[in-house]
């Protein structure tokens, strides 16, 4: 368990930024995280998990950038308010990354 106040992890993908961003989008969305802000134009997300219990919250980023059908998604998950994040960044890591290769399942199977 890592105690710092954030955590990121990038992972390359052999599909379209268009494609990695709709589904990095929906991954969001399973992860339980609240949409702030995005911009399809800079393969940019961000958004924020509540205050609850054992946390103050955290702000996550996702950065989408590749052509054709090569893209890199990097997600960050930061802590609010706290010195220690007591593994929940990695954990919101680990998460997203697994609701992307299932909502990127999902996509492909569909089309």
């Amino acid at each position: 368990m890592q105690l710092n106040r954030s955590s990121t992890d990038a992972r390359t993908y052999r599909e379209s930024p268009d494609v990695m961003y709709e589904s990095s989008l929906e991954a969001l969305a399973a992860s339980n995280f609240k949409l702030l802000e995005d911009s399809p134009q800079d393969g940019m997300i961000r958004g924020q998990k509540r205050i609850n219990l054992l946390t103050w919250g955290e702000d996550v980023e996702v950065l989408i950038e590749g052509q054709d059908d090569r893209t890199e998604v990097t997600f960050r998950s930061q802590s609010r308010g706290s010195l220690l994040d007591w593994g929940t960044n990695g954990r919101n890591v680990r998460k997203f990354f697994k609701e992307l290769d299932e909502a990127l399942a999902e996509t492909l199977a569909g089309s």
